[in-house]
């Protein structure tokens, strides 16, 4: 059975120093420590962005409600609509303009 190729990491606070906190205060061993960083940031991280992804949708919920706003899906002539515009941009034979719908 191959194993797979390693990581490469380089410490910014340095070998001797990481060394020294995880091993000898800490009383861990290395790959353990590093491993079990890697997954708490990885977990806070994916985390924190939903937090945020929930937050983002329940302030447009709450300013649909106050402000009395109906959202609705584009139809298909407003889709074709916005795709012709959005072209039309792009290729610079329109300009940038408020579209009415």
């Amino acid at each position: 059975m191959a194993q797979a190729p390693g990581l490469s990491y380089r410490p910014s606070m340095g070998r001797e120093k990481l060394m020294e906190i995880v091993v000898h205060k800490l009383h861990q061993r290395m790959n353990s420590f590093i491993d079990e960083a890697v997954k708490e940031k990885i977990v806070r991280t994916l985390h924190q962005e939903s937090e945020i992804e929930k937050l983002g949708l329940d302030i447009g919920k709450f300013l649909c409600e106050r402000e009395g706003w109906n959202i609705y899906e584009p139809g298909h002539k407003l889709n074709k609509k916005l795709d012709m515009e959005i072209k039309n941009i792009k290729s610079g034979k329109a300009k940038y303009k408020k579209i009415d719908l």
